[in-house]
C-alpha cells in the first residue's frame, strides 16, 4: 500500500509555480518602464517618505483634535490635499520629464526604435506606467481619507469627484512633461512653469463652467472636460515622438487633425448651453495656436516616405496631403484651413448666444484672413535662415510678441499722451503690419466697415504676403512633386 501510494505521488507533476512576473497580455513597453519605474529610488522614496510624514502629522492632528482643537482637524485635512496634490502635480511629472530625458542623453531609446516597439507605443508606455504608478500612490493615501471621513464632516462623493480631477490633471501634465523632454534646459525651466500655470487654469475654468451650467449639463460638462483632456494628451504624446521618432516618420497629419477636431467640437457642446459652447471654441482656438506654433516653425523639406502614402490614395489623397505633409508650407495651407473653420464657428456661437448687436457674416472671414497674415508672417522671415526646431519656436515667439507689443503700444492713447500725429501714424502701420492689424481690428470691430485707408493697406499687404509664400514655398513643392513623380513610375 505504502508502494503504490509512493508511485502515484511521484507520478504526480509539480505543482504550477507562483506567478511573479506581469502577465504576458500586457504590452512589453509597460512591462519595461513599470519594472523600473517601481524599483527606482525616486518612487520608493516618494512612498516612504509621503506615508511616513501622513502617518505623523495625521497623529498630531488627531490629538490635538481630541483636545477640543478643530483648526488642527481641518489643517489635517489640508495636508492631506497638499501631499495629494504634491505627487500628483508636481512629483509623477518631473520623474516622467527625467525619465525621458535621461534615456535621450544616454542615446539608450536608440536602442527600441531598433526593435518591433514603433515610438507610438514608447512613448504611450511611459505615459501610462507613470499614471499606473500615480494610481498606486493615489490609492495607498485613500486610508487617511476615510479617517478624515470619521473624525470630520467629509464629503465622500466630493472628495472622490476632486480625486479624480487631480488625478485628470496629472495625465494632462504627464504627458506635457514627456512633450518638452527633449528641450535645452534653459527652455524648459522657463516653460514648466507656464505649463503647470496653464493647465491649472484650464482645470479650474473647466471646473468653474461645470458649477455654473445648468443641473442637466452636467454630462455634457463632463464629457466636454474628458473630450478636451483626452485630445490634450493625445496631442502632447504625438509632440513627444518627435524627439525620437525616426525623420521618415510624419506626424503632422495627426497633430493637425487634432487641432481642427478641437475646434470642431463646437457645435457638439452648444447643444448643452451657451457657456459650454464659447468655452469649447475658446480651448479650439488656443489648441490650433499651438498646433500653429508646432507646425509653421517646421523649416524641413519633406521625404519621399512623407509623400508616398498620400499619392498612393488617388486625387483626394493628394489633395489632403497638402494640409498634412510636414514643412511650413503645407502648414501655411493648413493654418488657411483652421482659421476658415474658427470664423464658421464663431458664427455658431454667434447663433446660439443670440448676439443682438450687428453683426456680418463675412466679418469672422476678414479676422480669420488677418489672422492668417499674422501667423504666415514669422514664417517667411525664417525661411531666409533656417533653424532648428527649438530655435524656429523661439524666434516665432518672439516675432509675435515684438508684433503684439506694437500692436498695444499704438492702441494705447495713455501712453501717446493725446500726440494724435503720433496717434495716426503708429495706428496706420499697425494696421498695415500682419499681425498688428489682427489685433487692432478685434479690439475696434466698428471700423471692419471702412474699406478705405487702412483696409485698402491690408488687401495689399495680404497680396504680398500670398506671393511672398508662393515664392518661398517654390522648393518645397518641387520636392513634393519629385517624390510623388518616382511614386508613379514605381
Amino acid at each position: 500500500m505504502s508502494d503504490s501510494s509512493s508511485t502515484l505521488a511521484a507520478s504526480l507533476p509539480p505543482p504550477p509555480p507562483e506567478r511573479t512576473d506581469f502577465p504576458g497580455w500586457l504590452p512589453p513597453m509597460l512591462v519595461k518602464e513599470l519594472r523600473q519605474g517601481l524599483r527606482t529610488r525616486g518612487f520608493v522614496t516618494t512612498l516612504v517618505v509621503f506615508q511616513v510624514a501622513l502617518v505623523l502629522l495625521f497623529i498630531w492632528s488627531l490629538n490635538a483634535g481630541a483636545m477640543g482643537d478643530r483648526l488642527a482637524m481641518r489643517s489635517g485635512s489640508g495636508i492631506f490635499w497638499t501631499v495629494l496634490c504634491c505627487l500628483l502635480l508636481g512629483i509623477t511629472p518631473l520623474r516622467g520629464m527625467a525619465s525621458l530625458r535621461e534615456e535621450l542623453d544616454a542615446r539608450t531609446i536608440d536602442l527600441l526604435i531598433l526593435t518591433r516597439l514603433t515610438p507610438w507605443r514608447i512613448v504611450s508606455g511611459k505615459w501610462v506606467s507613470l499614471m499606473a504608478q500615480a494610481a498606486l500612490l493615489t490609492v495607498s493615501m485613500l486610508p487617511y481619507a476615510v479617517v478624515r471621513y470619521f473624525f470630520g464632516a467629509v464629503d465622500i462623493v466630493s472628495d472622490l469627484v476632486l480625486i479624480a480631477i487631480l488625478y485628470g490633471s496629472c495625465g494632462v501634465l504627464t504627458a506635457a512633461s514627456l512633450c518638452l523632454a527633449g528641450l535645452p534646459k534653459l527652455l524648459r525651466g522657463l516653460v514648466i512653469p507656464g505649463a503647470i500655470i496653464l493647465v491649472i487654469t484650464f482645470m479650474n475654468v473647466m471646473s468653474f463652467a461645470g458649477r455654473s451650467s445648468l443641473a442637466d449639463s452636467a454630462w455634457w460638462t463632463t464629457a466636454q472636460v474628458v473630450f478636451n483632456g483626452g485630445l490634450l494628451v493625445w496631442l502632447l504624446l504625438l509632440l513627444a515622438m518627435r524627439w525620437f521618432a525616426p525623420p521618415s516618420l510624419s506626424t503632422s497629419g495627426r497633430v493637425r487633425g487634432i487641432g481642427l477636431l478641437t475646434v470642431a467640437g463646437t457645435p457638439l457642446f452648444a447643444f448643452a448651453n451657451e457657456h459650454q459652447a464659447v468655452l469649447q471654441l475658446g480651448v479650439g482656438v488656443w489648441t490650433f495656436a499651438v498646433v500653429c506654433l508646432v507646425e509653421l516653425s517646421d523649416m524641413r523639406l519633406p521625404m519621399p516616405a512623407h509623400v508616398r502614402p498620400w499619392w498612393r490614395r488617388g486625387f483626394f489623397g493628394k489633395a489632403a496631403g497638402v494640409f498634412a505633409l510636414p514643412g511650413w508650407p503645407s502648414g501655411v495651407c493648413f493654418a488657411a484651413i483652421g482659421l476658415a473653420l474658427i470664423a464658421g464657428m464663431m458664427l455658431v456661437v454667434s447663433a446660439v448666444t443670440r448676439e443682438t448687436t450687428p453683426f456680418v457674416w463675412f466679418y469672422p472671414f476678414w479676422l480669420a484672413v488677418l489672422g492668417w497674415c499674422g501667423l504666415v508672417f514669422p514664417v517667411l522671415l525664417m525661411s531666409f535662415v533656417p533653424l532648428p526646431r527649438a530655435a524656429a519656436m523661439v524666434v516665432y515667439l518672439l516675432v509675435q510678441g515684438v508684433i503684439g507689443f506694437f500692436a498695444a503700444i499704438s492702441g494705447a492713447n495713455w501712453i501717446l499722451q493725446g500726440n494724435r500725429s503720433l496717434e495716426a501714424v503708429l495706428e496706420s502701420v499697425a494696421l498695415a503690419l500682419p499681425g498688428a492689424s489682427f489685433w487692432l481690428t478685434l479690439a475696434d470691430g466698428k471700423s471692419w466697415s471702412s474699406w478705405e485707408g487702412p483696409r485698402v493697406a491690408q488687401i495689399i499687404v495680404l497680396c504680398l504676403l500670398v506671393a511672398a509664400v508662393v515664392w518661398r514655398s517654390r522648393r518645397y513643392w518641387r520636392a513634393v512633386r519629385a517624390a510623388g513623380v518616382a511614386e508613379n513610375e514605381t
